[in-house]
């Protein structure tokens, strides 16, 4: 039986930075950047809704405070926030909620 990194293409485990099983139960796998790519990585959702992700945060050593001054470079407090996220590589994008 083939490994699911060499279906993928991939020989060597240490190529891929992030494993992610699928909601229909399929994994997808994301290699590392090659030499001279840019890699931006996974992004990470730090607020969906106006609510903070606090495991996300904690996986990018994140604080709450931190979080909020994101926001509020963009403009918004975390409740005015339908998604704050960030990349491995820094990059954040902030989509504010839709005003009624």
């Amino acid at each position: 039986m083939r490994s699911i990194w060499r279906k993928s293409g991939t020989t060597d485990i240490s190529e891929i930075a992030y494993a992610i099983l699928e909601q229909d139960g399929k994994l997808s796998l994301l290699e590392r950047a090659q030499n001279g790519a840019t890699e931006h990585g996974m992004a990470h959702a730090l607020i969906l809704d106006g609510v903070v992700q606090l495991d996300n945060a904690a996986h990018l050593g994140i604080t709450i405070a931190e979080i909020t001054s994101l926001a509020k470079e963009w403009g918004h407090v975390p409740e005015e926030v339908f998604l704050l996220q960030k990349d491995d590589a820094g990059t954040v994008l902030c989509i504010p909620k839709e005003r009624i």
